[in-house]
Order: structure tokens, then C-alpha cells, then sequence
């Protein structure tokens, strides 16, 4: 049985007089901050689990994340329960910052879309000398 990473909280009150909790990253010295009622509905639906902040690469903004059935989840994309195509975004650029009145919806800039693959047959048949000859049904 592999053994499972927790991460530690702490409970505050903000200045909104709201609960928030904050969770101790792994990996590195910070913590991220969520009310305390989207930090219950994340870990009633995916357990507990460590957290990390995690980036695209150098250079590229860190986002909050954990590890669920093999996929990272990012929380703030739970906690506004972004639908495909959307970008969360921090209105004080602190990624850290969960708190929902500091996240709004960018809607159509998030996410690459994928393409299908196409199987297409081509037009032309190739012949030996690399010329590309139509095929048409003869007439005879």
C-alpha cells in the first residue's frame, strides 16, 4: 500500500469576519488561503491529499494543486467549478489567494483546444516517380 501525503492547516478569521483555512504547501515554505467552506467541499469530494504549488515552467505562474486518481487537480478551477475553455484568474495576481471573492472566470482563454485526428484518404495516389496523378473510375 503506497503511503499517502497529508497536508496541515491552519483556521483564521480574515477581516470579511469570514473562516478561512490555510494550507501548508509541500515542497516549499507557503501557504495558500480558501474559506473554509470551499476547503470542506474539496476535501468531503477528493479526501485528503498533499498540495503543492506547481508551474507550467520557469517563467509561467504557480498554481495550487494535488494529486487525485493520477490526474493534478487545480483548486482554484474547484473552487469557481470552472467549466472546459475557461481560465481562473486572481484579480490580486497572488495565486495563493483561494478566497472566491479574489477569483473571477476568463471565459475562452484557458486551455488549448484538441483536435481531432483525421483519417482522410488522399486525392492521389502517388506513383513510383513521386508524381501524384489523380484517381478517377474509368469509363470502359
Amino acid at each position: 500500500m503506497k503511503n499517502k501525503q497529508y497536508h496541515e492547516i491552519i483556521v483564521r478569521i480574515d477581516e470579511d469576519r469570514k473562516a478561512v483555512v490555510g494550507v501548508l504547501l509541500a515542497s516549499t515554505c507557503k501557504t495558500c488561503w480558501l474559506y473554509a467552506e470551499d476547503y470542506e467541499a474539496i476535501i468531503a469530494n477528493y479526501e485528503l491529499a498533499s498540495w503543492v504549488l506547481n508551474s507550467a515552467g520557469e517563467g509561467k505562474p504557480a498554481y495550487v494543486r494535488f494529486k487525485h486518481q493520477g490526474k493534478l487537480i487545480t483548486v482554484a478551477r474547484l473552487i469557481l467549478d470552472a467549466p472546459a475553455r475557461t481560465a481562473v484568474k486572481h484579480k490580486d495576481k497572488n495565486t495563493l489567494n483561494l478566497r472566491q471573492s479574489n477569483l473571477w472566470l476568463d471565459h475562452g482563454g484557458g486551455g488549448v483546444r484538441k483536435k481531432p485526428k483525421t483519417s482522410k484518404k488522399p486525392k492521389f495516389q502517388p506513383l513510383g516517380s513521386g508524381l501524384h496523378i489523380p484517381v478517377r473510375a474509368s469509363n470502359d
